[in-house]
């Protein structure tokens, strides 16, 4: 049974795109970052025509004038106008990007159900392998494509050059690093930061997660590994420089307890989670919660959400897929990673690529690849907080290390 819809929300989803791009033109071409939304998406014929006619006024190099389009329509368009922003005025501003994100998908759910009609009409019953065929292809010719021109491309890369528009990048705790990221990790991106067991891989990665969030940034540690008690404890420790011990003891002082509650005052957009086992429970938390940046503590704990033959195949699944969800939401990924044990039989135990467990599929997704190693360990020194952060793999920009000094006590690299 095809379920029916309703028109009338469907009208005033177009009605407000096309209000917005009329009289806040400005703003809607900021936000889109110079792109209009296709005519085919608009089901109502006035609709079409006006974006029709701002595209052709956008190819002429003119300034976007209301009243031009409005005067090429061969309705009344005063009159259709006026009734328009009695109606839609009243809103307050809107996400242009998010409103033109549910024209598209509208779109494609029309093209679906026309298809669907189609091939449940008693008169077009697929009979053949040739009738199949046909309903295939026009299936694939109606569904709008998710592919952009290059020339569309350069446009909207020129436009963001002249309005100073910029990718979001999101900063590391130290300077050094986030200089040679060209600033930070950015939308999109996906990060691998591996090591050996005991060497601080969790204790980075919260380290990074509080830095973010007191940038602002909408920050989610999902830990399969440690309870959020644990994760908690670590931070405070971390942000007051408490000794880790004294809090897991509850041998605090009263000044311990007031730094505690100061810092328990800072409303910062920091999530924890200890209840995401596999990959689609991780990407529920991170639409439901609007997250910017997700950081996994680690990769070999993540389930899959369906069966593989092997681990192997099983992690390089679960690599490729955290990899889509950056790029589908725009999100910044950090990914902790154990290291195989093939590093322990060797005299030198510097991580190289080919050192990520279980899957090389880890090195082909990872924009970066850090690999955090204490010499120290190696040759059993008493003194083995000097930290290297190796940069092995980095696409946009130079390899290389960063010097950290690992503070146990407290958890965290300063």
């Amino acid at each position: 049974m095809i379920v029916p819809y309703d028109i009338s929300r469907e009208k005033f989803t177009e009605e407000i795109l096309i209000y917005s791009l009329l009289l806040r033109t400005d703003d809607f071409l900021k936000e889109t970052n110079g792109k209009l939304p296709e005519e085919s998406w608009f089901l109502f014929d006035i609709h079409r025509n006006i974006v029709k006619a701002t595209q052709e006024q956008l190819l002429t190099g003119e300034e976007i004038s209301t009243w031009k389009i409005l005067d090429s329509l061969e309705t009344d368009s005063m009159k259709w106008f006026m009734n328009l922003a009695e109606r839609v005025n009243i809103l307050p501003k809107l996400n242009i990007k998010s409103i033109m994100k549910q024209l598209n998908e509208k779109h494609a759910k029309r093209c679906l159900r026309h298809f669907a009609l189609d091939t449940s009409n008693k008169e077009s019953v697929v009979d053949s392998t040739e009738k199949l065929n046909e309903l295939i292809s026009r299936f694939h010719t109606e569904m709008p494509s998710r592919c952009e021109s290059v020339s569309s491309a350069f446009s909207t890369l020129l436009f963001d050059i002249l309005n100073k528009v910029e990718t979001r990048v999101f900063p590391m705790p130290w300077g050094i690093l986030s200089n040679m990221m060209s600033g930070g990790l950015r939308e999109g991106e996906m990060m691998i930061v591996a090591a050996r067991p005991g060497v601080g891989k969790s204790a980075l990665g919260l380290n990074i997660a509080i830095h973010l969030a007191r940038q602002g940034v909408r920050t989610l540690f999902a830990s399969l590994e440690m309870p959020v008690s644990s994760l908690a404890e670590r931070l405070i420790s971390s942000r007051c420089e408490i000794p880790l011990t004294k809090i897991r003891k509850r041998t605090l002082s009263h000044s311990h307890i007031q730094k505690i509650t100061r810092e328990s005052q800072n409303k910062l957009p920091l999530l924890l989670t200890d209840k995401c086992f596999t990959i689609s429970e991780l990407e529920h938390e991170i639409i439901a919660n609007q997250i910017d940046v997700v950081l996994i503590d680690y990769l070999q704990l993540l389930g899959s959400d369906g069966k593989s033959e092997n681990r192997q195949n099983e992690v390089s699944k679960i690599s490729r897929t955290i990899k889509q969800i950056a790029l589908r939401r725009n999100i910044g990924t950090i990914v902790l990673s154990q290291l195989n044990r093939e590093i322990e039989r060797r005299k030198d135990r510097t991580p190289v690529l080919s050192d990520l467990r279980e899957s090389g599929q880890l090195e082909q997704d990872a924009d970066q690849v850090m690999f955090l190693h204490r010499p120290g360990m190696q040759e059993d020194e008493n003194n083995d907080t000097e930290t290297e952060l190796i940069i092995a793999k980095h696409r946009q920009g130079p390899l290389g290390k960063v010097f950290l000094d690992w503070r146990p006590e407290i958890c965290s690299f300063l």
